[in-house]
């Protein structure tokens, strides 16, 4: 059978398909040095100096 597809489905697509790209933005913004940090040393680097700078050294368990 042939599905009905009302005038407003495809702006439903876009706005999740842009929700998604959106998440996906907020969350490599928030761990994008941890993420390149595996394959790349600078970003591993990068990713220690960000979390010393959040939280110092003798708090660390």
């Amino acid at each position: 059978m042939i599905a009905y597809l009302d005038a407003s489905t495809g702006s439903m697509l876009v706005a999740a398909i842009a929700g998604g790209f959106a998440g996906l933005a907020v969350l490599f913004k928030f761990f994008g040095h941890k993420i390149l940090g595996v394959f790349s040393p600078k970003h591993r680097a990068a990713a220690r100096a960000a979390k010393e700078e959040l939280v110092p050294a003798d708090e660390e368990q």
